[in-house]
């Protein structure tokens, strides 16, 4: 919640909803410490926080042989050419512009680099426009979301999240 102007008028409805029925609940569980008290700051009860880190499952998310192959066929990426993934819905709070920006950055610097962002919301939007705008949109791909994650994330030489 990093900026509930962020959020469409019915999401910004449900989350300040949510806030005034918080005390209601036994727990409230957040990703993180700053999640937490981002959703306090507009009134959800803090008595009733709960943080469980993300985490990843290694027993999914791991090796996979082929991995690299597949995403740069699927992409039509060159092969030399240094993997940077971003995996996540498109949403101004996830900052994937400053990813493409970086990017920009590291391509001037004569990096070989590539980004895909992976997920919902991408199309056509800012990230996109970003590319275009720094000169980097031979280096950008863009894929919908996709239920076989685990084995496209190996692919990545970095994974990047915002």
């Amino acid at each position: 919640l990093h900026d509930i102007a962020n959020e469409k008028p019915s999401t910004t409805f449900v989350i300040r909803s949510s806030a005034k029925l918080s005390s209601l609940t036994s727990a409230i569980s957040y990703c993180s410490k700053v999640s937490a008290q981002q959703h306090e700051a507009i009134g959800f009860d803090s008595r009733k926080s709960v943080v469980i880190p993300n985490g990843v499952d290694t027993s999914v998310f791991k090796p996979v042989p082929g991995a690299r192959a597949r995403l740069k066929k699927l992409a039509d990426i060159p092969d030399h050419r240094l993997l940077i993934g971003n995996v996540a819905r498109f949403h101004p709070m996830k900052d994937q512009v400053r990813l493409v920006e970086a990017l920009s950055l590291m391509r001037q610097a004569r990096i070989d680099v590539h980004a895909v962002f992976l997920g919902a919301g991408h199309e056509n939007n800012i990230v996109r426009e970003t590319a275009q705008r720094e000169g980097v949109s031979d280096y950008v791909t863009i894929l919908p979301a996709r239920a076989e994650i685990a084995e496209l994330l190996p692919a990545f030489d970095v994974f990047a999240l915002s």
